[in-house]
């Protein structure tokens, strides 16, 4: 997961001429790699930011200390 990160963070901080002498020197499988974890960091930032926490805060209550 932690090398997932990096490796992610490599990728966005390239600049697109950056990005496209990097991809031309990658192999099949690192290529496969990398369109793998940008799909699921792109998944990531089209969920829906939860902003109602209410029914987590009734459930939690029940193991908090009175």
């Amino acid at each position: 997961m932690k090398r997932d990160y990096y490796n992610l963070q490599y990728i966005l901080n390239k600049t697109p001429k950056q990005l496209e002498i990097w991809w031309e020197s990658l192999d099949d499988e690192d290529r496969a790699y990398a369109m793998e974890i940008i799909v699921a960091y792109r998944k990531i930032l089209e969920e829906p930011e939860v902003e109602d926490y209410s029914l987590a805060k009734n459930y939690l209550k029940k193991f908090q200390l009175v």
